[in-house]
């Protein structure tokens, strides 16, 4: 009885530490539409790059991070500056990773600053996963940026799950702007990943 209760004890700790008790086995995504629009005119932005990635976060409560992501998603707006990422699911959840936040969302286009969203309250429990943009513009302020956070903020775009169309950006971003550091670790990174799409 007493080795029982002791191996019941450890499994319950290591189900807490992997953040399985509360979570669902699987999620499904509501859709998210929006528009985008120039911040300075209101004037909808054609061809703005809309990515979005359910990150996972994995290694128990208090000492874990974000490792990876359950689904990408990438989309266009149209000549209207509106955008539809698709729903997607079920998917099953992968052992010892929740998704503790809903879509975090990226919003570029060449001569603008990149936005991001992402959802305030955690949302873990939560089988159905809306996103508290839905239905929202999403305004983009000119690009004004220094060389430094022009990349930073290609990196951010780099990381957030980027696809086909933001990858091909991020690389017309290397030859658009004379001033950027060609090196940079971020323009081979985005080559590599391109490379790897095409295969």
């Amino acid at each position: 009885m007493k080795n029982t209760v002791r191996w019941l004890v450890l499994a319950w700790i290591v189900l807490i530490g992997e953040g399985c008790v509360l979570a669902p086995p699987f999620y499904i995504a509501k859709p998210i539409s929006g528009r985008v629009l120039d911040a300075e005119t209101g004037a909808p932005v054609q061809d703005a790059i809309v990515v979005a990635q359910w990150k996972l976060y994995s290694g128990g409560m208090g000492h874990g991070g974000h490792d990876g992501s359950l689904h990408d998603d990438e989309v266009v707006t149209d000549a209207d500056g509106r955008f539809t990422l698709p729903g997607w699911g079920p998917k099953l959840r992968p052992f010892g990773g929740v998704l503790d936040q809903n879509a975090f969302i990226c919003v570029f286009h060449t001569g603008y600053m990149l936005e991001t969203r992402f959802d305030d309250e955690e949302m873990n429990n939560s089988l159905v996963r809306r996103s508290q943009w839905d239905g929202t513009e999403i305004r983009l302020p000119r690009d004004t940026s220094d060389p430094r956070r022009r990349v930073s903020d290609l990196e951010m775009l780099l990381h957030c799950g980027a696809g086909r169309n933001a990858l091909e950006a991020i690389l017309r971003e290397k030859t658009l702007r004379k001033d950027l550091d060609r090196d940079n670790i971020v323009f081979s990174l985005t080559t590599n990943r391109l490379k790897e799409l095409k295969r």
